[in-house]
């Protein structure tokens, strides 16, 4: 009966030894907060994750960015009856056109400098500056030019087209990332961890992936409008939807070219995406996972020490091993509800 005891305890160390050195303090060391507070499981979350999360926005915006400027926003119906109904595309204004011209180019300087950083090639302080303030700016041109395009140009026969939308959807996405960016800055200026990003080597290689999404995406637009003889916004559309894999069916690839490289655009695209998804998955789940595991460990630790040296109990060598092997055991739980 000793023996199995022995046995059991010695299994049981062996299991917190293994636990404690697959642990990766890199991620943890470098937050500046108290491990209990809920506030450092939220700035680890912040230097982990908000990079990633521009990572993934800023080259879609940048190629939705690019339909914004090669779509008209304006067309008139000439006939009301759907199975006849024909268009006509209005020309944008010269001003709105240049805005957008502007706001694709301080997009694309973002995502390039964004890109630098990932690959270690440029400083944190430069970086994020450069990002930032251009992100926010090429926001607000897009916005800017949408709302006086609405509001201004847009006459009782005008209906938006998709780029118009496009546009609107990319105002968005650059604001999204000046918001990711920001909030990373903020705990950066605060004190809560250092001037980089919380990601190691091989999680950086993501932004490859995400621009290299994004190159499929410009070149599927591309050659879908020539072959399916469309608008550049609704072969951008078309791609998405076959990568997707959805089959709407609304457009449809009627030659034999149209139809061979509709197989092999999809094949190269879902591929692309799924090893997006995967790398994404990979990072959010081995990460957090631990990390919440770390910080319940510690406040689960920290509360018993508080009714030990109030005097409320007193633990034996075993019996401290033995509690401290239960609040592993609850923190794992919870580590893996979260994962």
């Amino acid at each position: 009966m000793r023996k199995s005891n022995a046995q059991s305890t010695n299994h049981v160390k062996d299991l917190a030894l293994e636990e404690s050195l697959s642990f990766n303090t890199q991620r943890v060391s470098i937050i500046n907060s108290d491990p209990t507070s809920p506030m450092f499981v939220t700035w680890f979350h912040v230097s982990c994750y908000f990079p990633i999360l521009t990572a993934c926005l800023g080259p879609i915006a940048n190629t939705i960015s690019i339909a914004c400027v090669v779509e008209k926003w304006r067309e008139i119906k000439k006939s009301e009856d759907r199975s006849q109904a024909s268009t006509l595309v209005v020309q944008d204004p010269a001003g709105i056109f240049t805005f957008n011209v502007i706001s694709l180019v301080l997009g694309f300087i973002s995502n390039i400098v964004l890109l630098l950083h990932f690959s270690e090639k440029l400083s944190y302080l430069k970086a994020q500056c450069i990002c930032i303030v251009g992100w926010t700016a090429a926001s607000l041109i897009l916005l800017v030019d949408v709302i006086v395009c609405a509001a201004k140009y847009f006459e009782r026969n005008h209906e938006k087209t998709i780029g118009f939308w496009f546009a609107a959807i990319t105002s968005g996405l650059y604001f999204g990332c000046t918001i990711t960016l920001t909030t990373h800055f903020i705990g950066f200026f605060r004190g809560r961890y250092p001037a980089k990003f919380n990601l190691i080597k091989n999680e950086r290689s993501l932004m490859v992936f995400t621009v290299s999404f994004s190159i499929i995406l410009i070149w599927g637009g591309g050659m879908f409008s020539a072959l399916l003889g469309i608008s550049y916004g609704n072969a951008l559309y078309f791609c998405v939807v076959s990568i997707l894999t959805l089959g709407l069916g609304d457009i449809l690839p009627l030659s034999v070219a149209a139809k061979i490289m509709s197989l092999v655009y999809s094949t190269i695209g879902v591929i692309n995406l799924a090893l997006i998804i995967a790398m994404t998955r990979g990072i959010f789940q081995e990460s957090a996972g631990s990390v919440v595991f770390f910080h319940r460990v510690e406040i689960l630790r920290t509360a018993e020490l508080k009714r030990i040296k109030n005097g409320k109990i007193t633990y034996s060598s075993e019996e401290a091993f033995n509690k401290m092997h239960q609040i592993r055991k609850i923190a794992n739980s919870r580590q893996k509800l979260y994962s």
